[in-house]
């Protein structure tokens, strides 16, 4: 299918979204130029966009979220979220349009929308509250959750954190350190952020994984994380695998 789109430099990617979505009567997930992933809050000046220009779209489709942090799962749907676990109850709706991931820790949930916004809910001491973290959750890009906390990627390369401190919860001691992120990852009780300069950040816990200090040499120009529940693993450009944590 294809639709023809209007509007004004001015128009948001994501605006854009939503008007060919509206025409194609189809529930649109993100739009790409090229192989490129266009990104939501961009202007079309911004990327430069020119009258004719062709933009490719990915459907949106049903999606269920799970974590090692909890025996409960989400469901999400075109019109909001099924959440719970299916041993202790019955599943819970939440009415939430275009959420685009959940998070889960050990019994909070955080939801993703398509406008970049977090709603979280659950045990407040696991992240189900956002406290003061609530004013900061714009354009959103990416959520992860560790065992009791959540950190969130915005579009500047900028990371939130909130939920239980000895979880992660609190980045405030490597803020400096947290720009450019374009990753990240969670154990049990640490996360690791990845930097487009190829550099990795972690806090939490240090027996989880937050200190890399003794591969700190090692962690240049990393293309990729991974984690367990108790390391982390990257990846870098030269194939060498760097580990730390227990």
């Amino acid at each position: 299918q294809s639709a023809m789109v209007w509007g004004t430099p001015e128009l948001t990617v994501d605006e854009l979204r939503q008007n060919a979505q509206q025409q194609l009567q189809v529930n649109l997930l993100e739009l790409f130029l090229g192989h490129r992933k266009l990104d939501a809050w961009q202007s079309l000046r911004e990327l430069e966009l020119e009258s004719g220009a062709v933009v490719s779209a990915s459907v949106w489709q049903p999606k269920l979220c799970s974590s090692r942090h909890s025996d409960a799962f989400a469901f999400i749907t075109d019109t909001g979220v099924l959440w719970g676990d299916p041993l202790s109850g019955p599943l819970e709706r939440l009415e939430l349009p275009e959420v685009r991931d959940v998070q889960i820790s050990a019994d909070a949930f955080a939801a993703l929308s398509a406008d970049g916004s977090v709603h979280a809910w659950g045990g407040f001491f696991s992240g189900g509250h956002l406290g003061a973290a609530r004013h900061q959750l714009r354009e959103v890009t990416q959520i992860e959750a560790s065992h009791r906390a959540f950190a969130a990627l915005k579009s500047d390369g900028r990371v939130v954190t909130w939920g239980d401190v000895v979880f992660g919860g609190d980045s405030s001691e490597v803020e400096d350190e947290l720009f450019e992120v374009c990753q990240l990852k969670a154990t049990r009780r640490a996360f690791a952020a990845r930097r487009r300069d190829g550099r990795v950040v972690c806090w939490g816990d240090a027996a989880f994984g937050a200190d890399a200090g003794h591969v700190e040499a090692k962690l240049r120009d990393v293309v990729d994380l991974v984690a367990t529940e108790r390391a982390f693993a990257a990846l870098t450009a030269s194939g060498e695998v760097v580990a730390w944590g227990d």
